[in-house]
């Protein structure tokens, strides 16, 4: 202002804050990058979290089976590629006759003879294992006790992520009794051969039994590669008895399509008086409860006629330990309870 008091010019006085500015604009932008990446990382790890739980549902259900598959008395053994045993199971051990600490480490070679080891075709066994080919059949090992056992199973290959072979998975039931039994019924057929006519019919239906017992031989020649593939009659319920699947031995077996099943609560498989039981409703009471059952079992077919089934129900529990299905995996040993009767 003048003299007067009134105005006469115009001052301007600033300071210069562009860089305060700029550095505000690149906070603002560094805010909203790491609001994106935050969003992004949450999204990732709630995808993480569903598979971790998938993950922890699937290696749960799969504990459950191979610990059904040891219930069943299957024998187990895994190795690796080049027949370095890894682990066995009680039923393995029990039947060879050995503790763990003992095969451990130790080579496949240590169940065959000497002659065996040291073949071309011991060889080109386990070079065929490890190239992803599985084997199959009866084969002839030897126990801790130098005594010989016959197996029925598979070997089978278990691959990683990328599909490549892992590991070597043996599973087998004990045929030993059987093949002894087919080896008395040899003898006692050609002893039979130079006998009359009332021999060579006694020789006839003992060659009937002996094909019966190859026939079922021969299926179990198909059964084990890893569970499903073990040839071992299974079928799954729910907890109250409803079932929910079965496989193709187990259905050839009792005479049933699978459609003809699937819904049905298990008690077609039984006698009614028995379905009627407190015993029966104590079965699945337990089974629920989960308790498992093993041992000899008799169930009706389709055909009304009895089969003898020797095996277990099973719990297969969920990611909770909590029971949540039954597994029954069994074998046909009708025609020897008729045998023995």
């Amino acid at each position: 202002r003048d003299g007067s008091g009134n105005p006469s010019r115009i001052l301007k006085l600033a300071t210069d804050i562009t860089s305060i500015k700029n550095f505000q604009l690149d906070l603002q932008e560094q805010a909203e990058q790491m609001s994106a990446q935050e969003e992004e990382l949450r999204q990732n790890l709630e995808e993480l979290t569903a598979t971790q739980e998938e993950i922890e549902r699937r290696t749960s259900e799969i504990e459950s089976r191979m610990l059904a598959v040891n219930q069943s008395g299957i024998s187990s053994i895994e190795f690796e590629l080049d027949g370095t045993i890894i682990k066995a199971n009680d039923n393995f051990l029990q039947l060879m006759g050995y503790q763990a600490q003992e095969i451990e480490g130790e080579h496949h070679r240590i169940f065959v003879s000497k002659e065996l080891a040291k073949s071309k075709e011991y060889k080109e066994f386990w070079k065929d294992l490890g190239k992803g080919k599985m084997h199959n059949g009866e084969f002839e090992r030897l126990a801790k006790d130098g005594e010989i056992r016959f197996l029925q199973g598979s070997y089978s290959v278990i691959r990683d992520a990328n599909g490549q072979p892992n590991r070597i998975l043996k599973l087998a039931n004990d045929i030993t009794s059987i093949k002894k039994f087919q080896l008395e019924l040899q003898e006692q057929a050609e002893e039979m051969s130079a006998q009359d006519e009332e021999l060579r019919q006694n020789l006839e239906e003992l060659t009937t039994i002996q094909e019966e017992m190859e026939r079922r031989t021969s299926e179990m020649e198909s059964r084990l590669v890893a569970v499903d593939e073990s040839g071992i009659a299974s079928i799954e319920f729910g907890l109250n008895g409803t079932i929910l699947n079965a496989n193709k031995n187990f259905l050839k077996l009792m005479g049933y399509q699978l459609s003809e099943v699937e819904g049905k609560h298990h008690r077609i498989f039984v006698s009614k008086e028995l379905a009627k039981s407190k015993e029966y409703k104590q079965f699945w009471e337990d089974l629920r409860n989960g308790k498992m059952h093993n041992g000899e079992f008799e169930r009706v077919a389709k055909d009304g006629e009895v089969r003898f089934l020797q095996g277990s129900y099973s719990i297969i529990r969920d990611a909770s330990g909590a029971p949540s299905k039954i597994l029954k995996l069994a074998t046909d040993i009708t025609s020897l309870k008729k045998l023995q009767s």
